[in-house]
């Protein structure tokens, strides 16, 4: 192992080997050792043969626990050497428990006993096996909310800001960085690359776990090609690329980046085995999870892991920082701090983060108010869970920072209704929480759903958040039966009001006419005032998107920007033509295709005001 020195932080590096380390084959043994000896432990003590049976015992388990933690990556991290070490010697100790059973009715059918009866050998296994139980129970018991409520709370009540407001989290939205392709979407379009993919890599690989990150000002989904089996892998031996499928433009083709050698992978076996690897350059005494496939700024593919450490027993994980892994090299890295480099957008797991926001909302009050069958005054709970990940979205804050976000909802309401939203920042685990009402996540996909009703088998899915036009709202892809983007909806965060579009721009113009009608004041973008552009029709086509007439056109003093609009913004558009003049009303966006307000055909309304028909 190589140490390297920083200003601030310890750094290391280990590998590239792909054989376990000596420190590592080391504590196995010594693992192995005291699990058979503690599993062994003579039941019959002081009776005749009992230390050479003890000794035989102690050996058969020993290589036994030891090729099994060779073979299985386990952590050992945790009070009394943490749950694998426990259950390992419970298991030791049961088998004991039966060699002594078999060893005792040998005994008793030789002396002629009609029927097998408990000897000392079996009541002092028993008596064993009930204090280890005992032991193990109380220890379970130590780490819940029962006894350590307060201190589970506190990772997030001494971390958190209640204070602020909304719009301190979420800045004006930007049409250009709109996340508006789902998970689902992204797996159809990347099983579409591999399928169209040369040397028909489709049918030695799959493609493996997607994560959404910014990769150079841009939100994508990224997933590395996996072996699809034992045979294939033996054949290969390393996977040569990744699937990068953009998150923000349905209509970016998505590409497949290749010329790689990923020999280090989750799909891999023996030492090349990704887990399995790490585990072997000496990690089994650190908390190590949430493997998760990742590019930097270059375009080149890590594996980041968190590194952790239960302080409630075997709960309470601290986040310590984090492992970069090569897959190309199998070179392992420890970060800690802010030497973990910005392109990482999260240290802090996402079923952590379900867990410490449900302690804050749960243990509000002490532990036996938050029970089922407890007052639950106050109990305000995230509206995911381990079971409900989907959601709890990875998002960016008004600062560029990763954050995980999830909506609040009371234990008492029958309804799918906010009571608040939180972010807590992936990186460092602080979070924000702001009081809020309308539908929840769940609310916000029946609202689609419903306003999608005629359509046969579109769906909402992965409602994001975002700041438009100054309200809380929620942005929703609407999917066909095939997992394929049909519409665009956007949902008011305060009543679940619906407007849907073809895409993104069509859905924000009907979702501005839709806040004009109900009388709201409309607050201006992130970059500029509403304004307004007078000119001639350079350009103009009428796209069919999803079954809706969608109009693009460009004016001659505007020729670096593209005008899109349906006719719900204005039924003249149906009848333009190139070289009409034209007003248009609009919201300067950095995005090169901006969303019309209003249109007015110039030639038309002189046409109107003179008489002519």
């Amino acid at each position: 192992m190589a140490v390297l020195f920083t200003s601030n932080t310890l750094i290391k590096t280990r590998g590239p080997s792909a054989l376990p380390s000596e420190e590592t084959m080391t504590n196995t043994v010594l693992l192995g050792l005291l699990i058979g000896i503690i599993g062994s432990l003579p039941f019959d003590l002081g009776q005749r043969g009992f230390a050479k049976k003890w000794a035989l015992l102690t050996l058969g388990q020993t290589l036994l626990w030891t090729t099994i933690i060779l073979l299985i990556p386990m952590n050992f991290v945790g009070t009394l050497g943490g749950p694998f070490l426990i259950l390992l010697i419970s298991l030791a100790m049961v088998f004991n428990f039966i060699f002594c059973a078999i060893l005792d009715a040998i005994e008793n059918d030789r002396v002629g006993y009609s029927k097998y009866t408990y000897t000392r050998t079996s009541r002092s296994a028993i008596a064993t096996m009930l204090s280890f139980c005992t032991l193990l129970t109380l220890t379970f018991g130590l780490s819940s909310g029962m006894f350590r409520h307060e201190e589970m709370r506190a990772f997030v009540s001494d971390h958190i800001n209640t204070t602020s407001t909304w719009t301190d989290s979420f800045s004006a939205i930007d049409p250009a960085h709109i996340r508006t392709v789902p998970l689902e979407y992204a797996q159809w379009k990347g099983n579409k690359i591999l399928g169209q993919s040369r040397d028909s890599l489709g049918s030695r690989y799959e493609i493996g776990d997607y994560t959404i990150q910014k990769y150079q000002d841009e939100l994508v989904w990224v997933a590395p090609l996996e072996f699809s089996g034992f045979w294939r892998w033996r054949k290969a031996q390393t996977s040569p690329a990744y699937i990068m499928i953009s998150a923000e433009n349905p209509t970016d083709p998505g590409k497949i980046v290749e010329g790689l050698q990923m020999a280090y992978m989750e799909s891999a076996y023996f030492g090349h085995d990704l887990e399995r690897h790490v585990y072997s350059q000496g990690y089994q005494f650190h908390g190590v999870t949430d493997f998760t496939f990742e590019i930097d700024d270059g375009g080149h593919p890590w594996f980041t892991a968190t590194l952790y450490t239960p302080t409630i027993f075997w709960s309470g994980d601290r986040v310590d920082g984090i492992l970069l892994v090569d897959p190309e090299t199998g070179k392992v890295e420890e970060k800690i701090g802010k030497d973990v480099p910005a392109w990482v957008d999260r240290e802090v797991p996402c079923s952590l983060a379900i867990s410490r926001l449900t302690w804050w909302g749960k243990y509000v009050h002490g532990f036996w108010n938050g029970l089922p069958f407890g007052a639950n005054l106050d109990v305000n709970v995230p509206t995911s869970d381990a079971l409900r990940k989907k959601d709890v979205q990875l998002v960016w804050d008004a600062q560029g920072n990763a954050t995980w976000f999830t909506g609040f909802t009371s234990v008492q309401s029958t309804d799918q209704s906010l009571v608040g939203i939180a972010l807590m920042d992936s990186r460092t685990g602080f979070t924000h929480y702001y009081s809020a009402s309308g539908p929840d996540e769940q609310g916000v996909i029946r609202a689609v759903n419903a306003a999608v009703s005629n359509f046969r088998g579109y769906r909402g899915v992965e409602p994001i958040p975002y700041n438009i036009y100054g309200e809380l709202a929620w942005v929703v892809p609407v999917l066909s039966q095939d997992g394929i983007i049909q519409k665009i909806a956007i949902v008011r965060g305060s009543n679940g009001m619906v407007a849907l579009g073809a895409d993104k721009h069509a859905a924000l113009a009907e979702y501005r006419k839709m806040l004009q009608d109900s009388g709201s004041v409309i607050d201006p973008s992130p970059t500029g005032e509403d304004q307004i552009a007078t000119g001639t029709i350079h350009r103009i086509s009428p796209v069919v998107v999803n079954g809706e007439t969608v109009f693009y056109l460009t004016l001659n003093d505007e020729d670096r920007t593209i005008f899109t609009g349906t006719v719900s913004v204005s039924p003249e558009l149906a009848i333009s033509r190139e070289g009409e003049q034209v007003l248009i009303s609009f919201t300067q966006t950095q995005d090169s295709v901006v969303t019309m307000t209003d249109f007015d055909l110039l030639s038309f309304l002189a046409k109107d005001s003179s008489g002519e028909k």
